[in-house]
């Protein structure tokens, strides 16, 4: 009996999983314009300057993403996926 609870548990453990996952990849299909955004040019730019010149960088490079009306609760849906 215990190994068909343990079994029960592990099935539930692993839809909440799959449960989580399918919300983290919604949520990061959002953020999809992201990673276009970072094209070859920009890691070309940041490596050269071993990341320490972002001032400077964030000046040249304008994210897609800055222009999305509601990034603070895309943001907190975000890490209230991550967290769980």
């Amino acid at each position: 009996q215990q190994g068909g609870l343990f079994f029960r548990l592990s099935l539930c453990r692993e839809m909440v999983v799959l449960v989580s996952n399918e919300e983290l990849f919604a949520v990061l299909e959002e953020f999809e314009s992201v990673f276009r955004d970072i094209s070859d040019e920009w890691t070309d730019a940041c490596f050269e300057s071993n990341f320490t010149d972002f001032d400077n960088l964030s000046q040249l490079f304008e994210l897609s993403i800055l222009h999305i009306a509601d990034i603070p609760s895309l943001l907190i849906r975000l890490c209230g996926v991550l967290l769980r």
